[in-house]
């Protein structure tokens, strides 16, 4: 279904009209702009079915992912505890099967939202950094 704004002229006054997915759009941007939480383009991700959005985020200087439910108009913040408080998150994606990776400077990880919980995939390689990540749907990878 392709995303397409309508204008019709009426009683001379335009009305747009927009499927729903661009209003959820607009609603995240809206969340992420007035969200508590610094984050820097790349730092957020939508689940796969668009209902929620998830941003790097930090609770007192620790390690987090903040959950934003569109559906619900909630949010939650999620501290990931097996993360050194001096360590952060920099990267987060997310699979077409709602499946979770982030980076951090030393390591990729998986992440379950559910119950914050952080798996260590692989250590970066010596004097190498992670940042960013990625998910390609047509190859099923993640690249880092």
């Amino acid at each position: 279904m392709a995303k397409q704004l309508v204008f019709r002229q009426h009683g001379g006054q335009f009305c747009v009209m927009a499927c729903k997915k661009l209003t959820t759009f607009a609603a995240a941007i809206l969340a992420l702009l007035f969200s508590e939480s610094h984050c820097v383009a790349g730092d957020a991700i939508f689940s796969s079915d668009g209902g929620r959005v998830y941003l790097i985020s930090d609770i007192e200087s620790k390690p987090a992912i903040e959950e934003i439910d569109l559906n619900k108009k909630t949010t939650r913040k999620i501290l990931l505890t097996q993360l050194e408080a001096s360590d952060s998150l920099r990267g987060i994606a997310c699979t077409n099967k709602n499946r979770f990776f982030c980076t951090t400077a030393k390591a990729l990880w998986s992440l379950e939202p559910q119950s914050g919980r952080l798996t260590k995939i692989r250590d970066a390689p010596n004097e190498v950094s992670f940042w960013r990540i990625a998910y390609d749907p047509k190859m099923q990878r993640v690249f880092v």
